[in-house]
């Protein structure tokens, strides 16, 4: 979902590396590498994004888990470039700042 409202809001346009940045925004939580996991939406919804001043409603069937949906193709242009390891690396140092800014927000709202 994090992807879809990325792509939607236009966050990567401005991105040095977008499918880097596109990347690590799929896979900060171990998925993605290369395919999204398969979750049936039988009811699809539409959820209400904000970021900025730009507001707008994405759909929680983001067709990302699809073999056509670009991730796989992405997945082994990134490994080409970074290699198998620098890419590894790249989503572990993500991983591992998104769970320290969780535990920090859940030490600060618990004072």
């Amino acid at each position: 979902m994090s992807l879809h409202i990325a792509e939607t809001q236009s966050l990567l346009k401005d991105a040095a590396h977008p499918d880097l940045v596109a990347h690590l925004v799929a896979s900060h939580h171990g998925h993605c590498r290369p395919l999204a996991p398969a979750v049936p939406d039988a009811r699809p919804v539409s959820v209400p994004t904000a970021i900025g001043s730009a507001g707008s409603e994405v759909s929680s069937d983001s067709g990302l888990a699809a073999f056509n949906s670009g991730l796989v193709e992405r997945f082994a242009r990134l490994s080409d470039t970074y290699g198998p390891h620098g890419l590894a690396w790249l989503e572990a140092l993500l991983r591992l700042a998104d769970w320290k800014r969780s535990e920090l927000e859940a030490t600060t709202w618990q004072r």
